[in-house]
């Protein structure tokens, strides 16, 4: 019993030591706990297999166009990648209200607090850098070297054949010297190569310039198309072929293209007619009725 006393004594000190924290909390004088909720400066995103073409990294909201870090190869993707946006605000401590986290998945990648953002957010890890580079300027104008010196031969050739050239030493002379024209195309046209529509006419017009879209319809108003999707007309921006096919369709040259491009193949114009509404077939039945009636009148 005596041994008991000061354990009481020493257990009755604690619970008197707490009765004004209670009392606190039943008054509700004890601020709740609060998170503390957003960063020294905004989140940010890098491009995870190379860096952004607008930079190492962009900030949240903005976005990062894919660049591979070795300048000879190409992203397999050059589609722009969006870092996602933050609610949360600069530089200010708030409370977590619910209303910004997850905030776009930064809460996990930033972590909570005031200072620094933890980490970067990678982007575009589905988009890759191939291992063999891309032809180099250098080795484009290499190629085009030597394919203008083989037209430049083939050219040549046919002078020599033609009797232009006395023999084969004048004709590497002449090629040597850069005296024989290289063969070159000419490209561009002089309006914008255009499409109609294979089985019928456009409802925008006959013709429809590359770029824009023909509506299908048949030229017996009383047919009806089996695909009333609008057709695309290939872009054309004349720079390289095959330029979405427009370079078999229109030619070389700098004059007009020389034919349309056919669309909507597939999309047929049905034999069978419009069906004649209800009430004129009605009307047209009573009418030879009424002419039978009449005639065995007569």
């Amino acid at each position: 019993m005596v041994a008991f006393r000061p354990m009481a004594a020493l257990a009755a000190g604690a619970i008197a030591a707490q009765l004004p924290l209670f009392g606190l909390v039943l008054q509700g004088q004890v601020p709740a706990l609060q998170a503390s909720w957003g960063w020294s400066a905004k989140p940010k995103c890098n491009f995870a297999n190379g860096v952004c073409m607008e930079g190492p990294t962009v900030e949240a909201g903005k976005s990062c166009m894919p660049t591979c870090s070795n300048g000879t190869k190409d992203p397999s993707n050059k589609t722009a990648l969006v870092c996602p946006a933050s609610k949360a605000p600069v530089g200010t401590v708030t409370p977590d209200d619910g209303t910004v986290e997850p905030d776009n998945g930064w809460w996990d990648i930033c972590g909570p607090g005031n200072g620094t953002c933890k980490a970067n957010l990678a982007l575009g890890a589905n988009v890759t850098c191939p291992a063999v580079a891309k032809l180099s300027a250098a080795a484009s104008s290499a190629v085009s070297a030597q394919g203008s010196t083989a037209a430049a031969v083939g050219i040549a050739g046919l002078a020599l054949a033609a009797g232009g050239v006395r023999d084969r030493s004048q004709l590497r002379g002449l090629v040597l010297q850069g005296q024989v024209p290289a063969l070159q195309a000419a490209w561009g046209w002089s309006t914008k190569p255009k499409c109609i529509f294979k089985n019928g006419v456009c409802v925008e017009g006959a013709t429809v310039e590359a770029g824009n879209t023909c509506t299908p319809q048949c030229s017996d108003k009383t047919q009806n198309v089996s695909d009333k999707t609008a057709l695309a007309c290939p872009v054309s921006d004349g720079k390289a072929t095959p330029d979405n096919g427009w370079w078999d369709i229109c030619g070389p040259g700098a004059g007009a293209c020389a034919s349309n491009n056919a669309l909507g193949a597939t999309v047929t114009c049905p034999v069978a007619a419009k069906a004649v509404p209800a009430s004129s077939a009605v009307f047209a039945t009573g009418s030879t009725a009424a002419a039978v009636g009449i005639a065995g009148l007569a």
